[in-house]
């Protein structure tokens, strides 16, 4: 999946701020190698500001909503705007491949993103009631450290994925506290 990611896509360079050939460090490949390899359901990432975790979650998002028709990929946070930053994430990911951008996306709007093939990109707020009526390929969460209530936006959101160890709930974040859910998986590791 590294291979495809640097293939299709692009990365802003710090230095210019412009979009430039994509170069997949070592734990976005391993990243993208859990996303796409691991049987588990969970995926946890303890990340710093900054270094391209979420980025890389959009991407793997993206490959496998391309090759996976009429699949929704929540993407929860705090505030409906920072998810909404990950999504205007996932349309500059889109823009800049060669991949052609009016074929790719049927609906830009909203905080939403339709793709050709009905699998769709939407953001949500981190709350419960969001869950009603979704079918999830993949639930991202940003920042989860910083949600209150982790354990009901989980115990709402793992029945909506969809196609068992196939599905994914991918939580990131910097940490808050010592002893929370997200600190609580991360520390559990792969039961």
């Amino acid at each position: 999946p590294e291979q495809v990611a640097e293939d299709l896509f692009q990365a802003r360079n710090p230095d210019t701020g412009k979009m430039e050939s994509m170069e997949v460090f070592p734990y976005q490949a391993q990243f993208l190698h859990a996303y796409f390899y691991s049987d588990s359901i969970i995926l946890n990432t303890y990340k710093g500001r900054r270094i391209g975790v979420s980025y890389i979650a959009c991407i793997a998002m993206i490959i496998d909503g391309l090759r996976t028709p009429n699949m929704e990929f929540p993407i929860l946070a705090t505030k409906k705007g920072q998810a909404e930053d990950r999504i205007e994430d996932i349309e500059t990911i889109l823009k800049s491949s060669p991949l052609p951008f009016d074929d790719l996306v049927e609906t830009n709007n909203n905080g939403e993103i339709i793709l050709y093939n009905g699998t769709s990109f939407k953001a949500y707020t981190a709350n419960p009631d969001n869950a009603r009526g979704i079918t999830a390929r993949a639930v991202f969460i940003d920042e989860m450290a910083f949600i209150d209530g982790q354990d009901e936006v989980i115990e709402a959101f793992m029945p909506t994925i969809s196609l068992g160890s196939k599905g994914k709930l991918v939580e990131a974040s910097t940490p808050k506290v010592n002893n929370d859910l997200f600190m609580q998986t991360f520390e559990r590791g792969n039961d």
